[in-house]
């Protein structure tokens, strides 16, 4: 466990540019390749009430974290491209991975990148100016590597998900979000298995896969897979966690 516990540090690790190369081992991916990471036995039509969803939308508004646009574009491709125009954004580290062919093509969609570290309330405060008025249909985070670079720590996780719950559509927004295996969290001080219990006394919709076997290496990671509920406003507090 103690090898596990180090790809996953209490404190993120220092971040320099091209330390992609050789820790990230997963990169380019598509639509397709979240899928096989965010398809969960419980309810395996979940993704595709999520495609629909954003299908019905006039302007699907999506976020995608810890990665470059090719997961956004490939959804677009795949399930929205009778679409004149989506707003989305990827939010990584370094924000000069655009293909060059692909840069103007993207644009004209309405996909942005920038680059930016979740560490850093920086980062968060331009996702919410960039939303603006809008709420986001689809907020998406498969980091593999990226996750490294996050810290481990209950301060951060109840930070994190606030803001990202403020960011949802109320009407059915939703979170797929990997995260590193939940015992690993809970080894952290991350109650995460008691806080999602929390989450069945506000009637919030949820998945998860407390670790499987991943593409990177073998790496087990976890999955978290949230609804929002119009009614909540709040989450449920993971520091000051009441147990049921």
């Amino acid at each position: 466990m103690s090898y596990y516990l180090d790809r996953f540090p209490r404190h993120p690790r220092a971040y320099n540019h091209g330390s992609t190369c050789n820790g990230w081992t997963i990169k380019n991916s598509d639509m397709a390749d979240y899928l096989k990471d965010f398809y969960l036995d419980r309810d395996i039509d979940f993704i595709d009430r999520t495609v629909l969803k954003l299908q019905s939308e006039p302007k699907p508004v999506m976020i995608d974290l810890l990665a470059p646009e090719d997961a956004i574009f490939s959804f677009y491709k795949t399930f929205l491209s009778n679409k004149p125009k989506i707003k989305a954004l990827a939010v990584g580290l370094e924000h000069d991975y655009i293909r060059p062919e692909r840069k103007d093509l993207i644009r004209s969609i309405g996909i942005e990148v920038r680059e930016g570290d979740l560490n850093k309330s920086k980062t968060w405060n331009e996702m919410q100016e960039w939303l603006g008025e809008d709420k986001a249909h689809l907020i998406m985070e498969r980091g593999y590597g990226g996750l490294h670079f996050i810290p481990t720590y209950i301060h951060y996780y109840r930070s994190a998900m606030a803001r990202l719950w403020r960011m949802l559509d109320p009407n059915g927004g939703i979170l797929l979000l990997q995260t590193p295996p939940f015992g690993i969290l809970e080894k952290r001080g991350v109650p995460i298995k008691d806080w999602l219990k929390l989450l069945d006394d506000e009637q919030i919709f949820y998945q998860y896969s407390e670790a499987y076997i991943s593409q990177d290496k073998g790496l087990p990671y976890g999955v978290l897979i949230i609804e929002k509920n119009p009614q909540v406003e709040i989450l449920p507090d993971i520091v000051n966690l009441k147990k049921p």
